[in-house]
């Protein structure tokens, strides 16, 4: 494929460019809740897998590792995650979502679907299929070690 004639044209600073302004619209949405987007990402995979460490956050949000105990700490004092210690493995501190961090996931869940609504408003439901299914296929280029050499 040939390159753009510009660096402003190239497909990684096209898609940092697109992302950087949804995240911002997201975290505008977010905002009034006293919430950022690494919050939502947080709460979102507690609500997805119960019992969750910081390790298994680390390993699944785009979110700086050396972070999320803070955020965490930051939640835990908003009274939407609760810190469980293992009783088999006391190094392992299990985190869920209490009843407040369901109800704050589920609201905001909707939200986020009016903003993905808005979003794909213009396409075709093939033209969406598409857009997912190019956002898998760049993600595993991304976490696919590049060969020596390039």
């Amino acid at each position: 494929m040939d390159s753009p004639k510009r660096p402003s044209d190239s497909l990684p600073l096209l898609i940092s460019d697109l992302a950087s302004a949804v995240e911002r619209e997201w975290a505008s949405q977010l905002d009034p809740y006293g919430l950022g987007p690494a919050e939502f990402r947080i709460l979102a995979i507690c609500m997805e897998e119960p019992n969750c460490t910081a390790t298994r956050i680390a390993m699944l949000a785009p979110v700086d590792p050396s972070s999320i105990s803070r955020t965490v700490q930051r939640l835990v004092e908003k009274n939407l995650i609760a810190r469980r210690r293992s009783q088999s493995d006391r190094r392992l501190v299990a985190l869920n979502l209490t009843d407040n961090g369901v109800e704050m996931v589920l609201q905001l869940a909707e939200i986020l679907q009016t903003l993905e609504n808005r979003l794909v408003m213009s396409m075709s439901t093939e033209t969406v299929k598409e857009l997912y299914s190019l956002n898998t296929r760049i993600g595993l280029v991304l976490r696919t070690p590049e060969s020596p050499g390039g």
